[in-house]
């Protein structure tokens, strides 16, 4: 399980802060994630400290733009408004 937003910046245990990935902190896509933060956030992978994880896209799934909740839900978005928020 990866922290979008890290433990140490304050990032919880909540639906919109943590996605299932492969790998640990350095192997694999989770290896990747820490070691590449600049391309990871580029994606929603990664969440800069002073942002809301349920406020920053994920490419979900590697495949549709959305937007991961506090309550578990998710919320595809448009690929326009992606580049607009």
């Amino acid at each position: 399980m990866h922290h979008r937003k890290k433990r140490s910046h304050g990032g919880l245990w909540g639906p919109e802060n943590i996605v299932a990935v492969c790998g640990s902190g350095t192997t694999g896509c989770h290896g990747w994630i820490e070691h590449h933060p600049d391309a990871a956030a580029d994606t929603g992978f990664h969440v800069r400290p002073w942002e809301n994880p349920a406020d920053v896209p994920i490419r979900y799934r590697l495949s549709h733009w959305a937007v991961l909740l506090p309550d578990g839900t998710v919320t595809y978005l448009e690929p326009e408004k992606v580049w607009t928020t």
